[in-house]
């Protein structure tokens, strides 16, 4: 009998939930493990060692439940723990990084939106420099993930102005996924389109599973858990994990994703 896969998806708060929807949509025979560590949000601004430690509990768990792949659905977490977590762990994992190709592809002047962690990475450093055709102006903003996270969790405004340079540009990388909450905000700001991972991280987990041979077998019942009763199909996929559930469960529904944030 043809198994199902278990995935484990892992963000600081509910930037990883914009992963979340593309990867349930592109792959709708898996099952997912959803860890938000909202008790630590944001990590733009936290060492590197903490993004290290509160990244592996979470794979620490996924480990525990049988994941057969996990996805590091931060930016942050990627640029510093992704290479630490593949050699420790023995599913695949599954990491983000700023959609620099895809902006160079179009753009000659692009923004790069980011924390302070994912700026002074040389992950992004080493990216950009594989498209000199384009011109970048990398810029952290060390407050915006966790005013998203606000702004979305309590519906408090959010003054986005404060968290964004000025200056005229083609395109902008969204760098975090939190920053997606407020793409059409962001577009308008600046009068362009934007570009971020997601997507081509939802593909990157279905090649690491095909290539994997994942879905062949029975596969047994993860931990114990409450599935999100009374959701669209979609829903019904995702277990809900860590110390704070609702806000993920609640911020993880069609009518979160079209509500309009209040920008001042």
């Amino acid at each position: 009998m043809k198994k199902t896969p278990l995935v484990g998806i892992f963000d600081s708060g509910i930037g990883g939930l914009t992963v979340l929807k593309e990867c349930a949509a592109l792959l709708p025979d898996c099952r997912f493990v959803y860890y938000g560590d909202h008790k630590h949000v944001p990590y733009g601004s936290r060492t590197a060692e903490e993004i290290r430690s509160f990244t592996e509990r979470a794979f620490e768990l996924f480990l525990r439940m049988g994941t057969d792949a996990a996805v590091i659905a931060c930016n942050t977490a990627t640029a510093v723990a992704a290479e630490r977590l593949r050699k420790r762990f023995p599913f695949p994992v599954v990491g983000m990084e700023p959609a620099v190709k895809l902006a160079a592809e179009s753009c000659q002047r692009a923004l790069v939106l980011v924390t302070p962690v994912t700026a002074n990475s040389r992950r992004l450093r080493g990216l950009m420099l594989r498209f000199p055709q384009c011109r970048f102006r990398v810029h952290s903003a060390p407050d915006l993930a966790a005013a998203i996270e606000r702004s979305v969790l309590s519906d408090s405004p959010l003054s986005l102005a404060e968290h964004l340079p000025s200056g005229e540009f083609d395109g902008v990388v969204l760098g975090c996924t939190h920053y997606v909450f407020v793409r059409e905000e962001i577009e308008r700001f600046y009068g362009c389109k934007t570009f971020d991972g997601n997507y081509g991280t939802a593909q990157r987990l279905k090649k690491c599973l095909k290539t994997a041979k994942i879905g062949t077998d029975d596969h047994s019942e993860p931990l114990a858990t409450t599935w999100n009763k009374g959701a669209n199909t979609a829903q019904k996929r995702v277990i809900f994990v860590n110390s704070i559930q609702n806000p993920n469960k609640c911020v993880y529904s069609e009518q979160m994703f079209l509500k309009k944030l209040k920008i001042l």
